[in-house]
């Protein structure tokens, strides 16, 4: 259920644990001289709006909605198994919680995934109905919130494979990605807020093979020959390194790796996949989406403290520019839209907002 906090300690681990202390700047390791550079210009802090979490733990990088929520992953102590998600408007500070834990009907709730939507924050949920004991009435649940927190509704899904990440597509369709217990073929399919399966997609337009896949596997750095793993196992850790965002034209279903490639699924029902072109040696481990351009986060092979962030062609996958992110992690940076920029900065174990622009 959490095999995507494993994943990105993996993929990236200078990502992990820059919540704690005060900000420092990221290594960055210009390969190609001739690529462009563009400059974050950063504005003063909102030091009236911090935002706490239960912990200095995220299990992933910050996200953000279409509005420029700016989501984050708290991970719970004692055992950091489980999540608390808290969000705030990089507009106006406003913070607001999803606490699954208190949704009436429901018991033993899990939070499995998130996604900040384009219209709602979808959720898979594991959990029991209020008073149906034992372990034969957990199921799983697609639940939508609001962007103030509140609970809309809740689905039973009764799919026929193991969901590990649901994407909101449009208002009532959702991208809901897993794998075959038994055989471990992957499965992607289009559902609605009932949970009714509207389509499936075909996964060989989706999932990586050859060299990307190899490539993928590698930049994973997992202990052993992950391709003698057991299928099931095998497919699950791959979709779990997958990220999903959002952008003005669809979602973006990013598959990492020195070789990475954007699968982007329009609201058009097109899909198109986009083999990214980064300088060499740059392993790409995340992106996000905005102003009609994509910003990759990608590390220097063999030196994950050095990271970089890449202005990228939405169309043909090539860097067009190395954005200097001097002051600020590449992993904070969570949201770009017309306005500019929204990063966090984390000081005493608090995220403030700070604001910027590119030039």
């Amino acid at each position: 259920m959490r095999a995507h906090l494993l994943i990105l300690a993996l993929l990236s681990p200078s990502l992990i644990g820059q919540t704690v202390g005060q900000p420092v700047a990221a290594k960055q390791e210009t390969l190609a001289p001739a690529l462009a550079t563009v400059k974050i210009t950063l504005w003063a802090l909102d030091m009236n709006h911090p935002l706490q979490g239960p912990s200095h733990t995220l299990g992933r990088l910050p996200e953000c909605s279409p509005d420029g929520r700016i989501f984050l992953d708290f991970m719970v102590p004692p055992n950091y198994f489980y999540s608390n998600i808290k969000s705030i408007s990089s507009s106006d500070g406003k913070t607001a919680e999803f606490p699954v834990e208190r949704i009436a009907g429901l018991t033993k709730t899990v939070l499995d995934s998130y996604d900040p939507g384009v219209s709602d924050v979808t959720m898979i949920l594991s959990a029991r109905p209020v008073g149906k004991g034992g372990a034969s009435s957990a199921g799983l649940y697609l639940a939508l919130y609001s962007y103030d927190g509140e609970l809309e509704k809740y689905s039973r899904l009764d799919l026929d494979f193991q969901p590990v990440q649901a994407s909101q597509l449009t208002e009532d369709s959702f991208l809901v990605v897993g794998y075959d217990p038994q055989m471990g073929h992957s499965h992607f399919a289009m559902i609605d807020s009932r949970g009714k399966v509207l389509r499936d997609l075909d996964s060989n337009s989706i999932m990586p093979f050859g060299q990307q896949l190899k490539s993928l596997i590698l930049g994973l750095k997992i202990p052993g020959n992950l391709e003698n793993a057991p299928p099931a196992s095998r497919t699950s850790i791959i979709l779990s390194a997958f990220r999903y965002t959002h952008s003005n034209r669809g979602l973006l279903v990013f598959e990492p790796g020195e070789e990475a490639q954007v699968v982007e699924l329009l609201r058009t029902g097109e899909v198109r996949t986009v083999r990214l072109k980064l300088p060499k040696q740059q392993v790409a481990h995340s992106m996000f989406a905005g102003g009609g351009k994509w910003y990759v986060r990608a590390y220097l092979k063999g030196a994950v403290d050095q990271d970089s962030l890449y202005e990228v062609d939405p169309y043909t996958g090539v860097a067009t520019a190395r954005v200097d992110t001097s002051g600020v992690l590449p992993g904070s940076i969570a949201c770009f839209q017309d306005a500019g920029l929204s990063a966090l900065r984390w000081i005493d174990g608090k995220a403030y907002l700070q604001h910027g622009d590119l030039r």
